[in-house]
């Protein structure tokens, strides 16, 4: 004769017990059969995304969290929280379209919530769909005229959208409604102009953000245009200038020089600023390692270790 069966509350125990364990996939099997004999217990189907996510079973765990979702979506208060984790998880993986489905679901029946506008928005801007989500930042517009991040999204988005005049307009808006801002729209105007390849506006706008506070990072941010537009006496300049601003720091702003110019194909340069970024922190094995490779596909001597 068979013993007595598990309660729902040791079973949860030993379960939450094997997740904190790192022993995932025995906690989702529990998990999965508190689901079945509890279904109306959205704690347990919780627990079990988490255990699937943790697990590296990303795409069974956005099936547990598209469950509590689709109930999120038919009551009358909406939560949210599966929304959440689902966006989270679509981003990370960088799964835009599946961001834009999401967020366009939740949009449509929580049209006047400025929130969740934003997401759609910045789902659209990471779909490479710069108009549409123009015009969901303008939608934001409709309800606060007077809401500065939104003229700066708004400003993004036309970015992307190749709307230069547009965008010029938009975050000097911003600008104009919360001034104490301004150095932050536009570090976030050349971010969105060099992304889209607008090479000289970035450096216009890098430099205006220079003019308002000087930081290190501009300089950087600088020196990495000026090295795409072919500019390299420059480009050393403002990455020496950074470093100078802050020396712990100039490693890591050598290195950074370095990546770009790697991948932009120019092995030697490449190798010079990891040489720098090596001579700033001489024990720092990943730079010796770019050094020594870059040298090689420069066809230069390899430094001896």
């Amino acid at each position: 004769m068979a013993g007595p069966q598990p309660d729902a509350e040791s079973l949860r125990s030993s379960a939450d017990a094997l997740a904190a364990q790192g022993r995932y996939r025995e906690a989702a099997a529990i998990y999965r059969e508190l689901v079945r004999s509890f279904p109306d217990d959205e704690s347990h189907r919780l627990a079990l995304a988490w255990a699937y996510y943790d697990a590296g079973e990303t795409e069974e765990a956005v099936c547990s969290f598209e469950e509590l979702f689709e109930r999120e979506m038919s009551r009358n208060v909406f939560t949210g929280f599966a929304f959440d984790e689902l966006a989270r998880i679509f981003k990370g993986l960088r799964q835009y379209e599946r961001l834009v489905r999401l967020c366009e679901r939740v949009a449509a029946v929580q049209p006047d919530d400025a929130g969740l506008l934003a997401e759609l928005g910045d789902a659209y801007l990471r779909a490479g769909r710069g108009e549409e989500a123009a015009g969901v930042f303008r939608r934001i517009l409709a309800l606060d005229p007077d809401d500065a991040q939104a003229w700066s999204l708004l400003g993004q988005a036309l970015v992307a959208s190749a709307d230069l005049p547009g965008a010029k307009g938009a975050y000097a808006e911003a600008e104009r409604i919360e001034p104490e801002g301004a150095l932050s729209f536009m570090r976030r105007k050349a971010q969105a102009l060099l992304e889209a390849g607008y090479l000289a506006g970035a450096e216009e706008s890098f430099r205006r953000c220079l003019e308002i506070g000087a930081e290190p990072l501009d300089l950087v941010s600088l020196a990495e245009t000026l090295a795409r537009r072919e500019r390299l006496p420059e480009a050393w300049e403002a990455c020496r200038k950074a470093a100078a601003m802050h020396p712990p720091s100039a490693g890591a702003f050598f290195h950074r020089l370095g990546l770009l110019l790697e991948s932009l194909g120019k092995d030697a340069a490449a190798a010079g600023a990891f040489r720098q970024a090596l001579g700033a922190e001489p024990g720092n094995s990943l730079y010796r390692l770019r050094l020594s490779a870059s040298c090689r596909r420069a066809g230069l001597p390899v430094p001896a270790e």
